[in-house]
């Protein structure tokens, strides 16, 4: 799908139709290939903590999804 337009996006949201729980983070697959992905994590308050870094969560989130694909 990365081919067409906004095709890494539509692809992103597919998975994440099909596994709701990361829907909760901003993310976009970059690439994916056999034993190799590459996700983007969009810096958003939503995923900030107290501290106003990235919620260690979040990143758990982004890695399980890029190793269950």
């Amino acid at each position: 799908m990365a081919d067409l337009p906004f095709g890494k996006a539509l692809f992103t949201r597919v998975v994440q139709w099909q596994a709701p729980y990361f829907r909760t983070i901003p993310v976009r697959f970059e690439q994916l290939e056999p034993g190799h992905a590459r996700l983007r994590l969009y810096d958003r308050w939503s995923v900030h903590n107290h501290l106003g870094t990235v919620h260690a969560i979040a990143l758990c989130n982004a890695a399980e999804l890029a190793g269950g694909s």
